[in-house]
């Protein structure tokens, strides 16, 4: 039997060199090594890849430049199309969902078949493959979530995490590309990473772990990576390297792909995803890290919990100190290290994944075992998909879990297609002072719990705000805002939420925004110790707070750690502002409890920050007059509001538009009605 051709389709639309982009080239290269003809479609890599070293595969580079995703998308089947046809490929394999969505057309024209490769591991919202056979899926979980929230038969999918070229990491012909310090002392430790936002808060957790290390012994720590918090992160790596007097040793270098010799030059590699496996295949210790702890060394013992989480850092119910591994090394036996070996091995080899992936297409020819069926199958498939969809939707909006369509979303709906609003805005507020309020931010939202026992936005909701914001207004720091010289808007966020840090914080890092965030330290000196209404939140979504999910927890509820706030503090476009101890309603609160939430949550700020902390945000926005006076006498120099209730001391009810849902017309109508006082904002929580 004729072997096939086969297209591997990788897509980059955010120009970073993903897991997703090494793990399809790897198994294109084992496919290619056992015989078949294979071609690899993808953007033109940013940085040099040894996997791309090779005759074996044909390789389809496509270069693009700054298009809009839809743009991007259209160009990307064009091509695909183009490259289907000219070289007469018959199973294309697409490495991620933009690669799958993007091949469908093609492939129902030409009458090929598509392996279904879901190289993401949080579970989606909706489902974006097509409910046929040749789904690869690399994490038990979204196999489930298919299973059993999707209905997608069992069969149809194939559990395949197996990713990893380990002989060629074994390998000890290569050259390393990166050294330690030749004249420097301590055990070397190696980071991996892109550096971008996402990833920035599990960088600042190494460094704090490198920090009290340093106290002990000394510690060379580098980091291989490039990307916009890289500038954030070498001050603040300076600032450690002074602290511990040249103890701690902290080197970067720009982005590379690392192989066996860079990986075996460290005593511990510590990262997440396939930067773990890497250095396991080459031999190393190494050591999880996530984006809210140091999840520590993987040794036989626990390696069910990391493996169950695909060595991504998330939901990993483990919390291990660098201090501890590093000193662990030295009765961290070969026998040890081979049996942690052995099990990676096994489960993610790329030999196995490119046997899956043979399976995977079987399985598509047994199912559709001619081109019209299979035209057939895909245009049934997609019809059913798409109603799917419409029908989930639709669901979700006649439940109490989802916000109901009402006359105000219709009107809102109206204007914001007019473009009325975007008018309004540039007319009556576009040059003013304005003040905008946030709470919490959810890396994606849950539709399984109500909306009100959420954060107000998912990241994509609060990037389209900001990017919103971004377009109509110069956002200000509060410098800037409090010295009326300039025209724009000031970003805050009030309660210290842990979402802030690991989810807004990225977010603001891509726009170049600055933030005042107001924190209660209640939560920073007890992260689980959670405010009133964030209790009442958790008991709406789960019945009772010791039922809610870790993971739900620490995305929703939980406050910044003190490690989150010191990453913080050290973050340029980040200035700290108090919000209390507790979060009470201080116009109900005696004078003495007054002067204690005050003082002591601005003494305990700054000592940890090592920043003046003199600013203040009203907890609920409940003020009075003697409240007022209270926060200028406590040596604070403004205080803000969410609605002026006008007591006479301007510089300490300046106003915040509390912002609860990302569509612009919504914002604008706010903005306007604030401006003009025709509405009186109250907070929401």
């Amino acid at each position: 039997m004729e072997k096939k051709k086969l297209l591997f389709v990788i897509s980059n639309p955010h120009k970073q060199i993903g897991g997703h982009i090494i793990s399809g080239i790897t198994l294109a290269r084992q496919l290619a090594e056992k015989g078949y003809d294979v071609g690899v479609l993808t953007d033109s890599p940013m940085i040099e890849i040894y996997e791309m070293q090779t005759n074996i595969v044909r390789w389809h580079l496509c270069t693009y430049g700054k298009y809009r995703l839809i743009a991007y998308f259209l160009r990307r089947t064009i091509d695909i199309f183009r490259v289907v046809y000219s070289q007469s490929y018959d199973c294309i394999i697409g490495c991620d969902t933009f690669a799958v969505k993007q091949s469908w057309l093609p492939a129902i024209i030409k009458g090929i078949s598509i392996v279904q490769f879901c190289a993401r591991g949080a579970v989606p919202e909706f489902c974006d493959q097509l409910r046929l056979p040749g789904i690869v899926v690399i994490m038990e979980k979204v196999k489930n979530s298919y299973i059993e929230k999707y209905r997608i038969p069992e069969d149809f999918i194939i559990l395949s995490p197996s990713r990893v070229d380990f002989k060629y990491f074994a390998s000890l012909e290569v050259e390393a590309h990166i050294t330690f310090g030749s004249g420097e002392k301590g055990k070397k430790v190696l980071c991996v990473s892109r550096l971008i936002g996402l990833y920035a808060p599990a960088i600042v957790m190494l460094l704090n772990e490198v920090l009290v290390a340093a106290t002990r012994q000394p510690i060379q720590l580098l980091i291989v990576g490039d990307g916009e918090a890289k500038g954030m992160l070498k001050k603040k790596a300076d600032e450690i390297m002074e602290l511990t007097g040249g103890a701690a040793s902290i080197r970067f270098v720009g982005a590379l792909r690392v192989n066996g010799a860079d990986l075996r030059q460290a005593d511990l590699v510590v990262g997440m995803g396939r930067t773990v496996i890497e250095a396991i295949a080459s031999r190393v210790p190494a050591a999880v890290i996530g984006q809210d702890k140091y999840c520590g060394l993987i040794t036989s013992d626990v390696y069910p919990e990391f493996s169950r989480a695909n060595f991504s850092g998330i939901g990993i119910n483990l919390e291990g100190s660098l201090i501890t591994d590093l000193n662990r090394l030295e009765e961290y036996s070969k026998r040890e290290l081979d049996e942690v070996y052995r099990l990676v091995y096994h489960e993610y080899d790329a030999a196995k994944g490119a046997e899956n992936i043979e399976t995977a297409w079987k399985k598509i020819d047994a199912y559709s075992p001619t081109p019209l069926a299979l035209r057939w199958n895909y245009l049934r498939a997609l019809l059913i998909h798409f109603v799917d969809r419409f029908r989930l939707e639709r669901a979700m909006s006649k439940t109490k879990y989802y916000r109901k369509v009402t006359m105000r979303d219709v009107i809102i709906g109206l204007l914001r297609y007019s473009r009325l609003t975007d008018l309004a805005c540039r007319l009556l507020i576009a040059n003013k002072r304005i003040t905008i309020l946030f709470h919490g931010i959810s890396r994606e939202r849950m539709r399984e719990i109500p909306a009100d026992a959420q954060p107000h936005f998912s990241v994509e909701e609060f990037r389209k705000v900001i990017g919103w914001l971004k377009d109509n207004f110069e956002l200000l720091t509060p410098e800037e805002f409090l010295a009326d010289e300039k025209r724009g808007a000031l970003l805050t966020f009030d309660d210290g939420l842990a979402n802030n840090f690991t989810n807004a914080l990225p977010v603001l890092e891509e726009f170049s925004a600055p933030a005042v965030f107001f924190i209660t330290t209640q939560h920073v000196q007890d992260p689980l110790n959670w405010l009133p209404a964030t209790r009442i939140a958790a008991r709406k979504g789960w019945g009772m707070e010791d039922a809610v999910p870790d993971d739900a927890a620490r995305d929703f509820y939980n406050g910044l750690s003190l490690q989150q706030l010191t990453g913080f503090s050290l973050n340029p476009l980040v200035t700290i502002g108090s919000h209390t101890v507790s979060h009470p309603f201080l116009t109900r609160c005696d004078a003495k409890t007054i002067q204690f939430e005050l003082a002591e949550s601005k003494s305990f700020l700054e000592s940890v920050t090592g920043r003046r902390v003199d600013l203040f945000a009203y907890p609920t926005g409940d003020y009075d007059r003697t409240v007022a006076e209270a926060v200028s006498a406590a040596g604070y120099r403004a205080g803000f509001a969410v609605g002026n209730r006008k007591v006479g001391l301007p510089g300490f009810e300046i106003p915040r538009a509390g912002i609860y849902y990302a569509d612009p017309a919504y914002i604008s109508l706010k903005l306007i009605g604030l401006h003009l006082g025709l509405i009186k904002d109250t907070p929401r929580y």
